[in-house]
C-alpha cells in the first residue's frame, strides 16, 4: 500500500506561512447589516489557521452575529499581545464583544536550523497570561476561549533541518495553555482533537486545513464552539 502524501502542488507549497507577513485576506471589520447592531459581536484572533476558517465562521454566523478578526496574521504571542489593542481600534470593534476566539502557538512552536522552539515555554506562559490580561480588559464582558494549536503532518516538512514543527511541541505547548488559562476562568475549542482525527486530504500543505473539507471541518467545529458560549 502506498504511503499517505498531501494534496497535489501541497509539497511546492511548503513553509509558505514564513512568507505570510503582510498578504493575510480578510478586513479587520464588517459592516452590520441593516438593523443588525444589536448582533451579538464575535472577535477572532489567531494565526495562518484562523485566517483559513475566519470567512467560513462568518458565513455560517451571518444574521445570528457580528465577526470581527484583524486583516493580518496574529503570528507569535507576543506579536497578538502587541497588537490586539491597535486591530480593535483600527477596526471599530468596540469593547462589547460576547465572544473573543484566540490562539497563539505555531510560529512559538517552529524551529528553524535545527535550534529549539522560536519561543522559550517560560516565555509562552507568560505571554498568554498577559494576553489574557489584555483581553479581558479590551473586552470585559467577553467569554474568552482559547483555541488549541492543530497538528501538523510531519512529514510533509521538505527540509525539517531548516524549517519545521514538532506535534510534541505544539502538544506541550497546548497543556500549557490549559496550565495558565483554566484556573484564569478561559474555556477552550480543542481544536488539536478535533483536526488529529482528520485524513491526510484535509491538509492543503504540512501545517494548514484549507481545502473544502479541511476548512468545512475546522470552520463547523469553531461555529459550535462559539454558538454553545452565546
Amino acid at each position: 500500500m502506498d504511503s499517505p502524501t498531501l494534496p497535489a502542488n501541497a509539497a511546492d507549497a511548503a513553509d509558505t506561512d514564513w512568507n505570510l507577513l503582510g498578504t493575510a485576506s480578510g478586513t479587520p471589520a464588517e459592516e452590520p447589516p441593516a438593523g443588525g447592531s444589536a448582533l451579538p459581536k464575535i472577535v477572532l484572533l489567531g494565526d495562518s489557521i484562523r485566517l483559513g476558517y475566519q470567512e467560513y465562521v462568518r458565513d455560517a454566523l451571518r444574521g445570528r452575529t457580528q465577526v470581527f478578526f484583524p486583516p493580518e496574521n496574529s503570528r507569535f504571542a507576543q506579536y497578538l499581545l502587541r497588537f490586539v489593542g491597535n486591530w480593535k481600534d483600527a477596526g471599530k470593534w468596540g469593547g462589547d464583544a460576547a465572544v473573543v476566539h484566540w490562539n497563539a502557538g505555531l510560529w512559538d512552536c517552529l524551529r528553524v536550523d535545527g535550534e529549539p522552539p522560536m519561543t522559550p515555554m517560560p516565555f509562552y506562559r507568560e505571554m498568554l497570561a498577559r494576553t489574557h490580561r489584555r483581553l479581558r480588559r479590551h473586552f470585559p464582558d467577553a467569554e474568552l476561549v482559547f483555541a488549541t494549536t492543530t497538528p501538523v503532518h510531519e512529514a510533509g516538512y521538505l527540509h525539517p533541518e531548516r524549517f519545521a514543527r514538532l506535534n510534541a511541541d505544539i502538544e506541550a505547548l497546548n497543556e500549557a495553555a490549559r496550565e495558565v488559562l483554566a484556573p484564569l476562568g478561559e474555556s477552550f475549542d480543542d481544536l488539536y482533537a478535533v483536526m488529529a482525527g482528520a485524513p491526510l486530504s484535509d491538509h492543503s500543505d504540512q501545517t494548514h486545513w484549507n481545502t473544502p473539507s479541511g476548512t468545512r471541518r475546522i470552520g463547523d467545529a469553531v461555529v459550535r464552539c462559539i454558538l454553545a458560549h452565546l
